[in-house]
């Protein structure tokens, strides 16, 4: 690694530990924030919204008995590798995590695969908590600062958002997959890539981040994330693309490729996750094959459902196995911090 000037230093170590009394205060005052009746309530509002989105798919969805015997027909290879995408994605998202946070701590792999799955589960809970289940574990198992878990998951935000938006923004560019598309994604990829290190490497902000830069401005984590995450996308969009052919749809691969990211971008709303990714999916659907008949939304009812219901089936298995792995460990942490 080098610092703004060019001069070569040194890998920095692991930031220390923090206190016990600290590592509580901070998850005390993480519990007061995300229980707060404000975000409780509109955590319940979106989720009875999407409730009532799900009910609402699911009914439309039901009204063309065809396509659930074209999924019941349909090649066991393709639904084994429809669910391995969402096997691979949850994994992948692990990793990302995991690289992530090389530049502050060295946590190990598998850990952070078990954190991974049990809040992709707790994702689906009437108020969203995947968020509080990470922050709570690295608080008090990892006896990591609020601050440099916040700079963490900004730098995970961050290697989502320049991916995801570069996809969407080089298919509204060009409307088809090709090497155009491809070459624009790369190429806005890569300034994302270039210019947070640029800005945050610099002197004045090193000197006022306690270290927390790192995050960005190792090459390593930065682009390890950014490549991984890329990867990710791909993923998403060949589940999507398995799903219009298991229903026979006409959607081209890039009408697929839209889909699969206009869900991917939907699911970060702070709502929740049931339901609005699943209307987006079906809306947009629509739109694309240009209609608005009982049969054609009975179809995209279909792809959202089924799409979503890939992804469901894998997290809520690898996050009971994930709860079961990591109970012993926190509740030694809770065990170290009452006597402490």
């Amino acid at each position: 690694m080098s610092n703004h000037d060019g001069e070569a230093r040194s890998d920095p170590e692991e930031l220390p530990e923090a206190a016990p009394e600290e590592i509580e205060a901070e998850l005390e005052e993480t519990k007061r924030q995300v229980f707060a009746w404000r975000r409780l309530l509109l955590q319940s509002i979106g989720f009875a919204l999407g409730a009532a989105l799900i009910i609402w798919l699911v009914v439309r969805a039901m009204q063309d008995p065809a396509a659930w015997q074209r999924l019941r027909a349909a090649d066991p290879a393709l639904v084994a590798v429809l669910l391995a995408c969402s096997a691979i994605s949850l994994a992948l998202n692990g990793a990302i995590f995991w690289i992530a946070v090389q530049p502050l701590r060295r946590l190990g792999f598998m850990e952070l695969q078990w954190v991974n799955a049990v809040a992709a589960l707790f994702n689906y809970a009437p108020v969203r908590l995947g968020v509080f289940v990470r922050l709570a574990w690295h608080l008090r198992v990892d006896h990591m600062r609020l601050r440099e878990v916040a700079a963490w998951f900004a730098s995970i935000a961050y290697t989502v958002v320049v991916p995801l938006g570069a996809a969407i923004a080089a298919a509204l560019l060009f409307g088809a997959l090709g090497l155009g598309m491809l070459g624009v994604t790369l190429g806005l990829i890569l300034v994302g890539g270039i210019a947070a290190p640029a800005l945050l490497g610099r002197r004045f902000v090193q000197q006022r981040s306690g270290g927390l830069e790192r995050v960005v401005t190792d090459p390593v984590a930065l682009w390890g994330s950014l490549v991984v995450r890329s990867i990710d996308l791909g993923l998403w969009a060949l589940r999507m693309m398995i799903v219009v052919r298991i229903l026979g749809m006409e959607l081209s691969a890039s009408q697929s490729f839209m889909l699969a990211m206009a869900a991917m971008a939907v699911t970060l709303n702070p709502l929740g996750r049931l339901g609005f990714r699943e209307a987006t999916v079906a809306f947009v659907a629509a739109r694309m094959l240009g209609g608005d008949g009982e049969d054609l939304v009975a179809r995209t009812s279909q792809l959202a459902v089924i799409e979503s219901a890939a992804e469901l089936a894998v997290a809520l298995p690898a996050g009971a196995v994930a709860l079961i792995m990591l109970a012993g460990r926190w509740k030694r942490a809770k065990q170290t911090r009452a006597r402490a």
